[in-house]
């Protein structure tokens, strides 16, 4: 499997892992958002775009930015090891 397909199984499998984990902790439902979703930390302006991350109860979106969210209880960032071509 090329290699983008399999990082991103990945990183959805291991969000997906916390989400019914945080659901079953919380009581509150979790979502899951892939690597389209950006997210905005408020304190420092900082924007990124995790490979996944997952919000539970109320989504909350920047006020300035309403397609930033702003409230992820988890960040999945999937790392490789690359080899030089």
């Amino acid at each position: 499997m090329p290699a983008a397909p399999k990082l991103s199984r990945r990183a959805a499998s291991c969000a997906a892992s916390h989400s019914a984990s945080a659901n079953a902790r919380t009581c509150k439902p979790c979502r899951v958002f892939s690597s389209d979703v950006r997210v905005r930390v408020t304190q420092t302006g900082f924007t990124t775009y995790p490979d996944a991350s997952v919000v539970c109860g109320r989504l909350e979106t920047h006020a300035e930015d309403k397609d930033a969210i702003v409230n992820p209880i988890l960040l999945i960032e999937v790392l490789v090891e690359f080899s030089p071509m």
